[in-house]
Formats: C-alpha cells, structure tokens, sequence
C-alpha cells in the first residue's frame, strides 16, 4: 500500500500550518500507531527542526551531501538521486523530551529536513517540476503509512511547482488560516488558484483548517473590549459561505497561549494545562485524517 500523502499550505505566513502539521504527525503517529514522516518543503525557511526542538536541525540540517546521499529535501531536488533513504532523519531518540516518552519506538517517526542557509530555489530550475514529481513518487513508495509535506506558504517555488502530474499524488490538502478577514479573503484567493480549480471532481481532497481560533464565548474574547467582542462575532460566522461553497472545512484548532511564544509539540494535558482545548484538537483533526485516508 502507497503511503498517505497530506500537504500543508497557506496563502501566507502566520497562520500556524507547521506547528499544527507537526502536531499532527505526533498524533498520527502515537494514537494510530502509524510510520509517519513529515516532509520540510519550505526550502527558504525550514522550521520543522526547531519544532521538534531536535538541536542539529534547528535551522535546517548543516551536514554536507555527497552526490547520491542527499541528507535534506533542498538536496534531493537538485541531485534527483536514485535513493531518498539517507534524508530520512530519526526523531524518535532525538525529539524534545517533553514529548519522548510518548513516542512509539516500534514505529518510524522520521523528518527530511530542509537545509540550512540555501533560500528559497533561485534559478527557478525548468526540471523542478519534473524533480518534485519524482520525489513525490519516491515518498509515495516509502515504507510510511503517513507524509506530511510542510509547502512554503504564498507563492513559493514548490507551490508553482506542483503541476497536475504532481498534484495527483497528493491525497490530501490541508488548508490552513488564521479566521480574520484578512486571512479569509486571502484563502479564498488560494482557493480559486489553478491547483484547487483543476482538481475539479476531487474537491474532497481538501481540507480548510481554522488555526489560532478565538470562540467569541471564551474566557481570551471577553477579556477584550465590546467593539472587538462585535468583531469576533463577525469573524466567527462569516467562514459560513466559504464553507457550504467549498464543502472543505475539516476542523478547528483553538489559540494556545503557549504557541503564541513557542512553536512545539503539546504533550498530553494535566488537569490544569491551559492548552488541553488545542490539544484534543489536534487529536481530533488526525482521527478525521486517518479515518479519511485509511478507514
């Protein structure tokens, strides 16, 4: 069986996509005793590392590639090697500690990270979309049930690069956006790109991500004055139309206070932790992907 493959995009930063798909990938992989790999593709700004609190791979991964042994996602599009097997990087001894003792140590849980100081692809490279096809492929016949692709967000050199060739190897898009208007005209705007119109009869192939929610009856909006309280209201219904419109709206990930300042994997809750809501989230979204593209 073909590994599930699930990207993660955004019309632009901010929007939380890389701390909730590594949220994810921990929860797939722990409550579904799952192979998972999450996939650093933002080439200019690879962050998985520094999520993951894996100190060599902070900023990227440093160590040099030979030709044929790619150790980053950066190397493997520009050699187009006949094996990916070397980028695979092992977090299950390396992750945060906070977070280790749930790891399941008989099932993979690795990253290929992106690579320290390279930018974002500045030749525009005219095979990149064919490389990027390839790799997909490669992914696709790994030995993982789940890849979770971290994309650039906005219009990146990999986001234009994903064609109808390679979109088809995608299994899942996950959309994710902050619920304020200028956020949602932004999406709508993503939505209405080539890669979303041309999946024409496959729209169940994407999913919209409500990040860094505020409920208007929470204890964070009554805390702010009565204008913005309005504003909240407001916000909260008007992703109504774009979602009966779009039939993609798949969850809601609510704002932890901890992720304002920290981007990391939440460990399982106490009875006091504030971010138990966000928490259950996560859970909650990889239940619906693991039941969607696995049964």
């Amino acid at each position: 069986m073909n590994s599930a493959v699930i990207a993660g995009i955004s019309h632009k930063g901010g929007t939380g996509r890389s701390v909730t798909l590594a949220n994810l990938a921990f929860h797939l992989h722990r409550n579904h005793f799952a192979n998972v790999c999450i996939v650093d593709l933002d080439l200019a700004s690879p962050t998985m590392g520094a999520i993951f609190k894996v100190e060599e791979l902070r900023k990227g991964i440093e160590t040099p590639a030979t030709r044929g042994n790619p150790k980053s996602t950066h190397d493997i599009l520009l050699q187009r090697p006949a094996s990916i097997d070397q980028a695979f990087f092992d977090l299950r001894s390396k992750i945060d500690k906070g977070v280790s003792p749930y790891i399941n140590k008989a099932k993979k849980f690795s990253i290929i990270p992106g690579r320290a100081g390279t930018g974002d692809w500045k030749d525009k490279h005219e095979h990149l979309m064919s490389r990027l096809t390839t790799f997909l492929r490669k992914l696709r016949a790994s030995n993982y049930d789940f890849i979770l692709l971290d994309v650039r967000s906005g219009i990146s050199d990999v986001f234009e690069a994903l064609d109808d060739e390679a979109t088809a190897l995608i299994d899942m898009f996950l959309v994710h956006t902050r619920w304020t208007p200028q956020h949602l005209s932004g999406l709508q705007a993503l939505l209405e790109s080539n890669i979303f119109t041309n999946l024409g009869g496959a729209k169940e192939r994407v999913g919209i991500v409500r990040t860094a929610y505020i409920s208007p009856t929470s204890a964070t909006a009554k805390r702010v004055d009565g204008a913005l309280q309005d504003q909240l209201h407001d916000i909260s219904w008007s992703g109504g139309t774009l979602r009966n419109e779009n039939n993609a709206f798949i969850g809601t990930i609510p704002m932890a206070e901890r992720l304002q300042w920290e981007e990391a994997i939440l460990p399982p809750p106490s009875e006091t932790d504030t971010h138990a809501d966000t928490y259950h989230a996560f859970e909650e979204l990889a239940s619906k992907l693991a039941s969607r593209l696995r049964g």
